[in-house]
C-alpha cells in the first residue's frame, strides 16, 4: 500500500492498536526486534496541553516493515502525518538507525472545536501491525495574540511588566509585538475577511518561528547539542522560517 498524501482527511471510525510499550526494556526490545513503535513527543495527552489555533504534533515512529502511515484522529477525521522527518537527536539506537523516523502534523481548529478534544495518534506498519497513543487536548479555534495591554487586562502582571513568549528569543519577541499592533492596526481599517486573513498568516509565520526555536532548544539540550551540525540545521530552519514572515507582512502593508 502506497504512503497516504500528507495532511488529507477523510472521515472513518478509528482502527484498531495496540498501546507502546511501557517500560525502558520493553520498548527497546519492541525497537531492537522491528517491531512497529510510536513516541508522540508533543503535545502531551494528559489534558495539559493547550492548542490556540493550530494542533501541532510531533514525534517519531518506526517499524522495520515500513510504515503504511501516521494517522492523527481528530473529532471524527482521519489526518495523515508527514513522515521521514530528520531526527537527529536520535540517530542510531540499538543497531536501528532512527534518523528519519519523525513525523509532524500541523491541524488548523476550525470553529466548534473548542475545548478538551479527544485526539488519537497511530503508526500502521506495512505488515498491518498498528500502534497508538490516546489522550485529550484543550483547543481554542482563535489564535491567542494578546498584547501587553491586554494581558494586564487580564491579571496577567502589572504595568511595566515585560511581556514574555516561551520559545521565543529578544528578537523574534520584539519582532511579534510589532507584528500584533500592526494587526490590531489592520483589523480597525479593512474588513473582517481580510483582517481574519491576514491575521491567521500572521499567527503562521509565528507559529514556524515557534516551532523552529522549539526544535533549536531541542538539540541544544540533546547529548547531539555538541554537534556543530545539528545546530547549523536548526540556524537555517530559523532563517527558512523568517523568509517565511515576508508575504505576512506584504500582506498587512496593503492592508494598511
Amino acid at each position: 500500500m502506497g504512503s497516504p498524501s500528507q495532511g488529507m482527511t477523510d472521515a472513518g471510525v478509528e482502527e484498531a492498536f495496540e498501546s507502546p510499550p511501557r517500560s525502558r526494556h520493553a520498548f527497546a526490545k519492541a525497537v531492537s526486534s522491528g517491531r512497529t513503535v510510536i513516541v508522540c513527543d508533543s503535545p502531551p495527552l494528559d489534558g495539559s496541553a493547550r492548542a490556540a489555533g493550530f494542533l501541532d504534533i510531533r514525534g517519531w515512529a518506526f517499524s522495520r516493515a515500513g510504515l503504511d502511515g501516521v494517522f492523527v484522529y481528530l473529532d471524527g477525521l482521519r489526518y495523515n502525518a508527514r513522515l521521514g522527518v530528520l531526527r537527529t537527536d536520535l540517530g542510531d539506537v540499538l543497531g536501528v538507525d532512527l534518523t528519519r523516523s519523525g513525523f509532524d502534523l500541523t491541524i488548523e481548529l476550525a470553529a466548534g472545536q473548542e475545548g478538551p478534544r479527544a485526539v488519537t495518534v497511530v503508526a500502521r506498519g506495512t505488515d498491518g501491525h498498528a500502534v497508538g497513543v490516546h489522550g485529550m487536548v484543550d483547543c481554542r479555534p482563535e489564535p491567542e495574540l494578546a498584547v501587553a495591554s491586554r494581558g494586564r487586562e487580564e491579571g496577567a502582571g502589572p504595568a511595566g511588566e515585560s511581556l514574555e513568549a516561551p520559545g521565543l528569543g529578544a528578537a523574534e519577541l520584539d519582532w511579534s509585538l510589532r507584528e500584533r499592533v500592526l494587526i490590531a492596526q489592520a483589523e480597525a481599517s479593512a474588513s473582517d475577511a481580510d483582517a481574519r486573513a491576514a491575521r491567521l498568516e500572521a499567527a503562521r509565520s509565528l507559529r514556524l518561528l515557534q516551532l523552529a526555536e522549539d526544535r533549536r532548544r531541542e538539540v541544544e539540550s540533546s547529548l547531539s547539542w555538541r554537534i556543530t551540525r545539528p545546530l547549523r540545521l536548526a540556524k537555517r530552519m530559523l532563517r527558512a522560517a523568517r523568509r517565511t514572515l515576508r508575504p505576512a507582512r506584504r500582506a498587512l502593508r496593503r492592508l494598511r
